[in-house]
């Protein structure tokens, strides 16, 4: 996705936080809800069980991820073969999230914006260079189970010099 049609898309999901359906209570219980997602997430990812890293994308051509490495991946067929070469070439991977917001923009969208740092040890013991950077998520609540999934993933990184 190019950056301009990412803009794009964030400024329609903000347009739709405008309609404002939700009481202020009801707003930072989905708040909560969609933290605790989106540090489950976190977890997920570290342990690479790809099963439960699954569960939290939205299984759908829209589905929009563009990794830390610079590559890009439009739908879920896509992002779950990224995921799966990902870990078949990695031992571990220790992602940490740094100071997490999450924004409900209407009953059904959330935008969570976080820092993160990343070590990664691939197959062989090799460490890659530790990396930092932003993410954006934009989340979208699933109506058959009711459960926040990733509808838009985002994460950029940089070496981090020592």
């Amino acid at each position: 996705m190019r950056p301009s049609r990412m803009l794009v898309l964030l400024g329609c999901v903000a347009a739709l936080g405008c309609e404002s359906e939700l009481t202020t209570r009801e707003r930072a219980v989905e708040e909560q809800v969609v933290t605790e997602r989106l540090n489950a997430w976190a977890k997920a990812m570290n342990n690479a069980r790809q099963d439960s890293i699954a569960a939290f994308y939205l299984h759908d051509p829209s589905l929009q991820v563009l990794w830390a490495n610079g590559t890009h991946d439009n739908g879920w067929e896509e992002a779950q073969q990224s995921l799966r070469d990902f870990y078949n070439s990695i031992q571990y991977m220790n992602f940490v999230l740094q100071n997490p917001e999450v924004d409900v923009l209407a009953k059904g969208v959330a935008v969570s914006t976080f820092r993160h740092s990343t070590d990664v040890v691939e197959r062989g013991g090799l460490r890659q260079p530790v990396t930092s950077g932003r993410g954006v998520v934009v989340w979208i609540k699933d109506s058959a189970d009711g459960l926040w999934r990733i509808y838009l993933q985002q994460t950029a990184a940089t070496q981090v010099v020592e």
